[in-house]
């Protein structure tokens, strides 16, 4: 018998042969094939007829486990509580509530089932209304950044961290990442100490993660918003300055490189070397002046420099209240950028 035993991946299952037990790393195509072409039946795979074409094709994949691997814990948490936890030897590779917990509050807490997580293993799950179930972390299981990639708001499901201290599990969690899938509504779904939530809000917020487009921006470039509210703006800004401080320190102070191949850059140069915005950051220390001028400053680093992505600097800049060391870096980066024009207009 041929069976879907876990998710690899995004588009990638792995296929157990149980007459050796061998695992076989498929595609949703490859899957495709040997269910259509050579008519293999794949415990957990779907196949619906096209009312169009009267074809059959494969309309889900569902991850299984071999019934004589089933454990007694995972027969206990169906039986009382109506949670179906699939495990591939030490990994819990799905859970699921096909017919709605049969109590009002569910905690189930992961290490007890496996040691590790699988991509995927919260696809599609959903609770019904007035009943929530709680996934608890600990130090003692390794999750993937795909793990719980799919959740989403309004699911009646919550992942705990609260006794999680391992950075690659807080992280893996945060900045979920599997095919550019993150935990977008993660202030309803992740329950964890209100600091580091915070510190995390601002950390994504400067990656360009959980953030809304603003009604009135600051700025026309940075037209967004923090999704979620800060308790202490002023410490997760710290917080956040620390964990990007090597990268913007190397931003900030890099040596420009002219964009002269584009069309108008000799225009631009003629223009702001006598503009009187850019002349006032010559040679200045004055924050509050060059922050001022931000929207100069901004538009000449589009149009004139060659320079690695100064996105997350400038979103931490505008999102969050500067530290005193992120301010001196920000008037650096602008007097750089007058000593740049005044180069070229004096070479054109």
């Amino acid at each position: 018998m041929l069976y879907i035993s876990r998710q690899l991946g995004v588009g990638k299952y792995g296929v157990i042969d149980t007459d050796d037990m061998s695992e076989t790393a498929c595609t949703f195509a490859q899957i495709e094939k040997i269910v259509m072409d050579y008519d293999l039946e794949i415990k957990g795979v779907t196949t619906l007829i096209s009312p169009k074409s009267g074809k059959p094709y494969v309309s889900q994949i569902e991850v299984q486990q071999n019934a004589d691997s089933v454990t007694l814990l995972q027969t206990k948490a169906y039986m009382l509580y109506g949670v179906v936890i699939k495990t591939h030897e030490q990994e819990i590779t799905k859970i699921d509530v096909p017919s709605g917990l049969r109590v009002p509050r569910v905690t189930i807490r992961l290490s007890d089932y496996g040691t590790s997580c699988s991509d995927n293993i919260v696809n599609s799950l959903s609770i019904q209304f007035g009943h929530e179930l709680i996934l608890v972390l600990d130090d003692s299981i390794k999750i993937k950044r795909g793990s719980f990639s799919s959740m989403w708001t309004g699911s009646n499901v919550k992942v705990s961290l609260e006794e999680v201290t391992k950075a690659s599990i807080i992280k893996s969690i945060y900045l979920c990442d599997s095919s550019n899938r993150t935990i977008d509504c993660f202030e309803e779904i992740i329950i964890d100490h209100q600091e580091r939530k915070d510190f995390y809000k601002g950390f994504r917020a400067v990656k360009g993660i959980g953030l809304r487009v603003s009604e009135y921006p600051v700025d026309s470039e940075i037209n967004v918003m923090l999704k979620y509210s800060i308790e202490d703006l002023s410490k997760v800004s710290e917080m956040v300055a620390a964990q990007y401080r090597k990268e913007f320190e190397a931003v900030c102070t890099a040596v420009f490189s002219p964009c002269r191949h584009k069309p108008d850059y000799k225009n631009y140069i003629e223009v702001y070397a006598k503009d009187a915005v850019v002349r006032s950051m010559k040679g200045t220390n004055d924050f509050e002046l060059c922050w001022r001028a931000r929207r100069t400053v901004f538009f000449l680093l589009n149009n004139i420099v060659l320079i690695r992505d100064l996105s997350p600097f400038l979103r931490y800049m505008t999102l969050l209240p500067p530290t005193e060391h992120m301010k001196e870096l920000y008037t650096t980066l602008c007097r750089n950028l007058v000593d740049l024009v005044d180069k070229e207009y004096a070479c054109r």
